[in-house]
């Protein structure tokens, strides 16, 4: 999340109000998502509750501790050891953090590529998932993995701004490329976006010059901060009514799997100081989902964004909300398919002995 280091404005609480009743949720999507996104499979889809089985705080927190240099990873061929102290961008490691995530990709078998922008070369890393039956429409879920502290060129963990953002991204594509979908969906991270979101400016900019067909856009900014217990996120569709039809759908995901969470719509009090706005300014919906913004992250673009600072149950139901929402708007068709059954083969023996076993 883009903002200056200064303390929070005092900000007179709001009320808090609950998501509507699941009923009136899906009558609300049922009315509002139109043919802008793949039409919803029935309430609570088994294929869905699958596939938010599979995404847990084990694996999301192995990956913010990759990212935010709590863990050690190995990069290259052959591998060599990296810790990722910073992933400023204007640090020579922001190009380690992109071929962290270049080598994930490539690991879990999904084409990727690295797109550089601006003066100093930053990259940007995008990796895809075709749809099987409209692949020309795009649904995209993003993530910053650059950071900043105080200190940004030597040590800026960033765990909940934003390498909370970036895991669910990374999780959800090792989970959801299991699955087939009817549109393509991009799993896309930015750099450059703590200096004005200068990364996802250039992505967006190069897809409206090829007119690609996007049709939602989720973007995930700082997920895992919850310090009253109180399970509210926001969720910032700004005024154009395709990109509140991409937030009823997040709801609608909420309310129909019963995740422990109240989200809160904004729309004329949206903010823009993330990477959704950048696709606002070409005329693509988008929406960021963040966490409640006025239980404000005390660590906030410090050396003390650690990951020993999440609420690792509500960071969990914001990373499978986010996975449910993209199911649903890529058009879910069905899982993989089943295993096959080992064909018998003969035993490796000499002809010796084979002969003699076949004449019985």
């Amino acid at each position: 999340m883009t903002c200056t280091l200064s303390p929070l404005p005092n900000v007179p609480p709001r009320p808090r109000r609950r998501w509507p009743a699941v009923a009136v949720a899906l009558a609300l999507a049922a009315a509002l998502l139109g043919a802008a996104v793949a039409q919803p499979p029935a309430a609570r889809d088994p294929v869905i509750a699958d596939m938010m089985a599979r995404m847990t705080g084990a694996t999301l927190m192995r990956y913010v501790s990759e990212l935010s240099g709590e863990t050690v990873v190995y990069l290259g061929d052959p591998p060599a050891p990296k810790t990722l102290m910073t992933r400023y961008s204007r640090s020579p490691q922001i190009d380690d953090a992109a071929q962290y995530l270049v080598e994930f990709y490539r690991r879990i078998g999904l084409s990727v590529e690295v797109q550089r922008f601006g003066d100093g070369n930053w990259p940007n890393v995008i990796a895809t998932l075709s749809g099987a039956t409209e692949p020309g429409k795009i649904i995209i879920l993003c993530a910053h993995f650059d950071d900043i502290s105080e200190q940004p060129m030597e040590w800026a963990p960033g765990a909940d701004d934003n390498a909370s953002g970036t895991a669910v991204v990374m999780a959800a594509a090792e989970i959801l490329r299991h699955y087939t979908f009817a549109y393509t969906i991009r799993f896309v991270h930015f750099s450059g976006e703590e200096q004005g979101m200068i990364g996802s400016q250039a992505y967006a900019q190069l897809q409206r010059a090829a007119n690609a067909d996007i049709v939602g856009v989720l973007n995930l900014d700082m997920l895992a901060w919850d310090s009253n217990a109180a399970p509210i996120m926001e969720l910032h569709a700004g005024m154009r009514e395709d990109s509140y039809r991409v937030a009823l759908t997040f709801a609608g995901v909420i309310a129909d799997y019963g995740l422990p969470l109240e989200p809160e719509i904004k729309r004329a009090g949206s903010i823009n100081a993330s990477d959704h706005s950048s696709f606002w300014a070409y005329g693509y919906p988008a929406v960021l989902a963040i966490e409640d913004w006025q239980d404000f992250n005390a660590h906030y673009h410090t050396t003390g964004d650690r990951a020993s600072a999440f609420n690792v149950p509500y960071y969990t139901a914001m990373a499978r909300a986010g996975l449910g929402t993209i199911a649903v708007l890529a058009g879910v068709l069905g899982g993989p398919p089943p295993t096959p059954t080992p064909t018998p083969v003969w035993p490796s023996l000499p002809y010796r002995l084979i002969l003699p076993l076949v004449m019985l």
